[in-house]
């Protein structure tokens, strides 16, 4: 039997550049017929970010424009830079690169590169036949070292889980009746 895999993208931002003679502020956007969500802050580098809304009410993707500028008035990033990020709930979409794809295209908006791009892959046991969950446990208990990061804490608890992490009991054998995706999904 095949193990079951899920490639994904987890994380996709894009640095692109808006048209110069029209910035692509949170009113330009609603003016076509967009909802906008906007927020009080903005970022390091850029003084607006905004939340794109689908039509569900979703945040479908996460905008940061109009670079700030240094103390002596030159600017970091060209005037019309910006960053597009999906939000988390649009990676669950079978079309989520399509989606920012057009998104920069029906509003006009240049694509320069890829920012950032994270990947991720889903399975339910390693090729060797150990648990995600059992190795989890004896990399929280120090089992294994990561380069340059010397101190572990979890956080949050998994609500499928009917211990807590640090117990051994837990991964002594695994639980026969559901596997979980990393999102905490019910897969059986």
């Amino acid at each position: 039997m095949q193990p079951h895999r899920c490639v994904n993208i987890d994380w996709l931002e894009v640095y692109a550049l808006e048209p110069i003679e029209e910035p692509h502020t949170p009113e330009w956007y609603r003016a076509k017929d967009l909802d906008v969500s906007e927020r009080d802050y903005g970022t390091r580098l850029y003084e607006q970010m905004f939340t794109i809304i689908d039509r569900h009410g979703y945040r479908l993707l996460e905008v940061r424009r109009k670079p700030k500028q240094t103390p002596d008035q030159n600017a970091i990033l060209p005037p019309n830079a910006c960053h597009i990020r999906l939000c988390n709930r649009t990676y669950y979409s079978s079309n989520a690169v399509a989606i920012m794809q057009e998104f920069l295209k029906n509003y006009d908006l240049q694509f320069s590169r890829i920012y950032r791009i994270d990947v991720c892959l889903d399975f339910e046991k390693f090729d060797s036949g150990d648990m995600p969950a059992r190795f989890v446990y004896r990399y929280m208990k120090g089992a294994y070292s990561k380069i340059n990061q010397s101190n572990l804490a979890a956080h949050g608890r998994d609500p499928l889980a009917p211990k807590s992490i640090t117990s051994p009991s837990n991964y002594a054998k695994p639980q026969t009746n559901h596997t979980s995706s990393k999102h905490g999904l019910k897969l059986a």
